[in-house]
């Protein structure tokens, strides 16, 4: 295949005549789900926090987490990375269930 800025004028448009019906067939096949259909079709999303002590296991893998992850400096830096943000997605996994994370923890642990 030739570079784009090789292609002749009739091939650009070949290119962009083809592409035009690939986006065509792609949207006749691809679902959007747009905020103004989830409202109409979906009830009202309801979260509800409760608070309770972690188990036995989560504080053991909280206690792990903090050795390892180190995210507290980021943070009291005022720095926000995406292993900032892993972190927070760890530690709500955490909270959720260990199980989501217990086996991460395991390998890093070894390692």
């Amino acid at each position: 295949a030739l570079p784009i800025s090789d292609a002749s004028p009739s091939d650009r448009l070949k290119g962009e005549e083809k592409l035009k019906e690939l986006i065509s067939v792609v949207n006749r096949c691809l679902i959007r789900r747009t905020s103004d259909i989830l409202s109409k079709y979906l009830p009202v999303k309801i979260e509800q926090v409760v608070c309770c002590r972690l188990t036995p296991l989560q504080t053991e893998l909280y206690k792990c987490f903090l050795k390892q992850a180190m995210p507290a400096e980021d943070l009291k830096e005022g720095k926000m990375s995406v292993s900032s943000l892993s972190s927070i997605t760890s530690l709500k996994k955490l909270c959720n269930h260990p199980a989501l994370i217990y086996e991460k923890c395991v390998e890093d642990r070894k390692s």
